[in-house]
């Protein structure tokens, strides 16, 4: 609990690798003592786990889709790995058992993933395309790159919310995941008429 504030409180400070080295104890005591630690301290280790899932999803978030289309696919690949990465910590957060942190993990995957997803789609093409051509090559390197990304948030939506009802943890965030579901599905539906 100590490290989960320490890192708190670095981050207010832009202590960013204090931060890091906190979280990272903070995880590790919560793996090595999984069968001692009380409640409490459970609760602790997954929040930090979280909390270094978010701190992946900041560098995922500094990375523009916007700017040169030569260098595109490199960004867009760099994104996809950082969300990748990211998507495995939130996996772990469910290895140590806390509803709360499992579940928000769970949805968070799927939420990035459909975020990305959208803001992909939502990109318009940069003034260097000034061509017809131009926009049109622009706008299938997304399109071949959003599809995939699409599919993994349905997935992890449908995927989260299994693990929840196995789990049997409803709260807010299953709640989310339910609705993100039958949304995906209906706008599913929707595009294949």
């Amino acid at each position: 609990e100590g490290y989960v504030l320490l890192a708190q409180a670095q981050l207010k400070s832009n202590d960013e690798k204090g931060a890091d080295a906190s979280l990272k104890t903070a995880v590790s005591i919560g793996k090595q003592r999984k069968s001692s630690l009380g409640a409490d301290g459970k609760y602790a280790a997954a929040h930090a786990r979280y909390m270094e899932g978010e701190r992946v999803l900041e560098q995922f978030d500094k990375i523009q889709i916007q700017g040169s289309v030569k260098e595109l696919t490199k960004r867009l690949k760099q994104k996809a790995a950082l969300l990748k990465d990211a998507a495995t910590i939130f996996l772990d957060v469910v290895s140590l058992g806390v509803a709360e942190w499992t579940t928000a993990a769970l949805y968070q995957i799927g939420h990035t993933y459909e975020l990305f997803a959208k803001s992909l789609r939502d990109s318009p093409p940069p003034p260097e395309a000034k061509t017809e051509d131009d926009k049109a090559a622009y706008t299938s390197q997304i399109e071949e790159f959003v599809v995939p990304i699409e599919e993994k948030s349905l997935d992890a939506y449908e995927n989260g919310w299994k693990k929840a009802v196995e789990l049997g943890i409803y709260n807010q965030w299953t709640a989310k995941m339910r609705e993100a579901r039958s949304e995906e599905h209906t706008s599913e539906l929707q595009s294949h008429h």
